[in-house]
Formats: structure tokens, C-alpha cells, sequence
């Protein structure tokens, strides 16, 4: 399957709130669909979203981890501020630091 495709199908899983098969996703090899999916997690919502996107924060990569803190922003949980607020203080680039920040004036506002 191309991965175009990949990202097209992830986007309408996210308009049908499936977080358990955009999840799925997150295990491709590709970059592109592993980002494309953690930002339908935050759309989608749900628990398997809040859920993923939590354990995302931890991920060996940069990019993912900026993908979970904005996807948590939109994602709404107010339970997500918590460990927003604690990767804050683990982090030291400043790129993870915006987003995080972000995700974290996103859920306050909300």
C-alpha cells in the first residue's frame, strides 16, 4: 500500500473516532505515517488515544514526542497536563520545550 494511502485512510479513521486502528499505524516503519497517525490520535480522541499519546512522549524521537505533546493539546484531556507538565522538566530541546508548552496552554484554555 502506498503511503499516501496509509495517511488517507489514518485521516478518515480519525474522522470516525477508530483510535484502536489508527493506533496500528504507529508501528510502520515509515516516519511519515507514524506522525500522520499520532496527530489523528489527538483528533480522534478517546482513551486508546490518550493512551498512546502519553507513552509517545517518552519515544526515542524527537519528532514523534512534538507530534504527542500538540496531539495532546488538541486531544482536550485535562489528564494529559499532568504529564505534559512532567516532560516539561525532562526535556532540553527547545523545539520539544514550545510544543509542550503549547499543548499545555492548549488544555488550559479548553
Amino acid at each position: 500500500m502506498m503511503i499516501g494511502n496509509k495517511q488517507e485512510r489514518i485521516k478518515k479513521l480519525a474522522k470516525k473516532n477508530q483510535s484502536a486502528k489508527i493506533a496500528e499505524y504507529l508501528k510502520s516503519k515509515d516516519k511519515d505515517v507514524r506522525l500522520a497517525a499520532i496527530a489523528a490520535l489527538g483528533e480522534s480522541g478517546g482513551e486508546d488515544a490518550f493512551n498512546n499519546l502519553t507513552l509517545i512522549l517518552s519515544s526515542a524521537v524527537p519528532a514523534e514526542r512534538i507530534a504527542a505533546a500538540q496531539a495532546l493539546g488538541v486531544l482536550g484531556d485535562e489528564k494529559a497536563i499532568s504529564y505534559l507538565s512532567h516532560q516539561l522538566t525532562k526535556e532540553q530541546d527547545a523545539a520539544l520545550i514550545a510544543a509542550l508548552k503549547k499543548g499545555l496552554h492548549a488544555l488550559h484554555k479548553g
